[in-house]
């Protein structure tokens, strides 16, 4: 059985793509895109921040920060986003 990141992102439920079109520009909402950087620099969402899905034990913190109040959602897409 091939290795999976299931336990670095745990369980979340998931975003309807209606649903995250809604919130664009939410301050609230971060939105995560989990590629390769070179996929990231290729095309993302508008707003998106690259944190491929390797780094995230050792960059999350840096990359996502602490939330301004409080906390925030967090939306991680690993498909292109058109």
């Amino acid at each position: 059985m091939a290795p999976t990141n299931a336990a670095l992102l745990g369980t979340a439920p998931d975003i309807s793509r209606q649903e995250l079109l809604a919130r664009r520009g939410d301050p609230d909402l971060l939105i995560v895109d989990v590629l390769p950087g070179e996929s990231f620099l290729d095309a993302h969402l508008p707003g998106a921040v690259s944190l491929p899905v390797a780094d995230i034990p050792a960059q999350a913190r840096t990359v996502l920060g602490e939330p301004p109040g409080g906390a925030r959602d967090i939306v991680l897409y690993c498909a292109s986003p058109t």
